[in-house]
């Protein structure tokens, strides 16, 4: 960060200013004295330099930091927990806060991004694993594959054989 030299003028003079009145100074309310002249000193720095970090990013939201922790919860759990109300319970935070939140700030429902999680999974284990649908269902922890092959062909559009099929084609 490079900060102009006029400020660096500024900060240094209210350094020196600190340090005679310390050198210079022996009442006994000395102490306070210098305590104030240093809140005005990081005053100073933090007028200087808030500017610099914001436009740097360094400073996170909460809710920056929520969505964070949500994206690091869904790609450890997301291709088993399926439910608004595990994540919020882990985030400590309502269903509906959670939800709105993700919404407002990615654009997307919250259900779309965990659905997004599961099918990235399913695809995974179709193109890599000689599993039956009915294994992969059963490992994505779905009730039954017909579950599955229904949630599987909503998201995409192509039923889970299909997709298998058309990866194997294209390698």
């Amino acid at each position: 960060m490079k900060v102009e030299s006029t400020a660096r003028k500024l900060i240094w003079s209210t350094v020196k200013l600190i340090q005679d009145y310390h050198s210079k100074t022996k009442e006994d309310s000395t102490v306070e004295s210098v305590q104030y002249l240093l809140y005005a000193l990081l005053e100073v720095v933090s007028k200087l330099y808030l500017p610099i970090i914001k436009n740097n990013s360094l400073l996170q939201t909460r809710s920056q930091d929520i969505i964070d922790h949500f994206f690091e919860l869904l790609n450890k759990h997301g291709h088993l927990e399926r439910s608004v109300l595990f994540y919020s319970d882990q985030l400590h935070l309502s269903p509906q806060y959670l939800s709105s939140l993700i919404k407002k700030e990615t654009g997307k429902p919250i259900k779309q991004w965990i659905s997004y999680r599961v099918i990235k999974q399913a695809e995974e284990l179709l193109k890599t694993t000689s599993l039956s649908i009915k294994e992969i269902s059963n490992q994505l922890q779905f009730v039954d594959s017909s579950l599955f092959c229904r949630y599987f062909r909503r998201c995409t559009g192509i039923t889970a054989n299909t997709y298998r099929e058309n990866y194997k084609i294209k390698k």
